[in-house]
């Protein structure tokens, strides 16, 4: 990540390993043109295994967030969200909720506040998810943390306040789809498939 920041300074530095090229080839002692070239040839080789390298690392996304995470970088908390949502996708739940908990304790962000609150429903945390929903949609008015909201009160069985989430999602979003298949589910769960089918016409 460092190099991001020698660019302009690296071309300094070619100017002048040019500029010593030239001196060196100009110069009609045998051994000086030799021990440059050796010296030159040593750092193109180091310089194209780091290049090599790097290339690996960057190629393969799992061990190159899990190299930003454990750096001292600013974007470190990018890479424990990465292995978070990494470990969502392994169903995994409660390991993405720890990597994604060390995330937001670098840099609060609502993506990852909203991560945890998927963790979280996965484990069937629904109280605690609803939290994380909650703050991830005052920190950002993302109608889709809302909808999370409210499909958490809907796993606790508190179908009125799912849907009064929904409705209010609806009222703001009206060609949001998503929030009509939840009304439809939430009033069949409750017991009012009649209401239900209203908002599936």
């Amino acid at each position: 990540w460092a190099e991001h920041y020698l660019y302009l300074p690296l071309v300094g530095l070619i100017f002048a390993l040019a500029s010593l090229i030239r001196a060196a080839l100009e110069l009609r002692a045998r051994t000086v043109r030799a021990a440059f070239l050796l010296v030159y040839a040593v750092f193109v080789v180091l310089l194209a295994h780091r290049t090599w390298m790097r290339n690996r690392l960057y190629n393969d996304p799992q061990a190159f967030y899990q190299c930003l995470a454990h750096s001292e970088s600013p974007y470190a908390a990018h890479g424990w969200q990465f292995l978070g949502i990494h470990a969502l996708e392994q169903n995994d739940a409660q390991a993405a909720y720890g990597l994604l908990s060390k995330a937001q304790s670098l840099n609060p962000m609502p993506t990852t506040e909203n991560l945890l609150g998927l963790s979280a429903l996965r484990m069937r945390r629904y109280g605690e998810a609803s939290k994380h929903f909650q703050g991830a949609y005052a920190a950002e008015n993302d109608e889709g943390y809302r909808l999370n909201l409210g499909v958490a009160q809907m796993r606790m069985g508190d179908y009125d306040k799912a849907v009064s989430t929904f409705l209010a999602i609806q009222e703001r979003v009206p060609r949001y789809g998503r929030v009509y298949e939840n009304l439809l589910v939430v009033y069949e769960e409750s017991g009012s498939q009649r209401t239900g089918l209203n908002w599936g016409i």
